[in-house]
């Protein structure tokens, strides 16, 4: 009874049930407790990049205020010249500047590079203890 010129759309849905189990590595809790100890023994490394940027900017900062303050006279008294000590007053703080901030730049890049720390995979864990916990009710995993 349809009309001429008239068409039907039929449309059939197929429901999929979830799996019953999600897939899951099972790791005995005595492995899972070793796991975790050594992560939490991880000592953080210091980031000597950092550590030699400020040493440079800090001998830097000293150079420079010795000449502007005038610690470090700015001609030679014979003949008017500037004298070498000023020269290479200022050459060497040239250089510290320069490898200063060019540490500074290392150690960020380092920061980005270097990724997860000791102490965000232990939170990752700590999350999975509590995820398998809720979903299996009072389990203790790895304690």
């Amino acid at each position: 009874m349809s009309k001429p010129g008239a068409f039907e759309v039929s449309q059939k849905y197929e429901f999929i049930p979830p799996p019953t189990e999600p897939e899951m590595l099972l790791i005995p809790a005595s492995g899972w407790a070793a796991v975790k100890q050594r992560i939490g023994n991880i000592k953080e490394a210091v980031n000597i990049h950092l550590t030699l940027a400020s040493v440079l900017l800090g001998g830097f900062l000293s150079t420079i205020g010795l000449v502007l303050f005038g610690a470090i006279p700015k001609k030679t008294c014979d003949n008017n010249n500037l004298s070498t000590d000023y020269i290479v007053a200022w050459a060497v703080s040239a250089v510290l500047l320069v490898l200063g901030v060019g540490f500074f730049f290392l150690a960020g890049r380092h920061q980005k590079v270097q990724g997860f720390q000791a102490k965000q995979v232990l939170d990752l864990m700590e999350m999975v203890e509590q995820n398998c916990q809720h979903a299996k009710g009072t389990v203790n995993v790895g304690k």
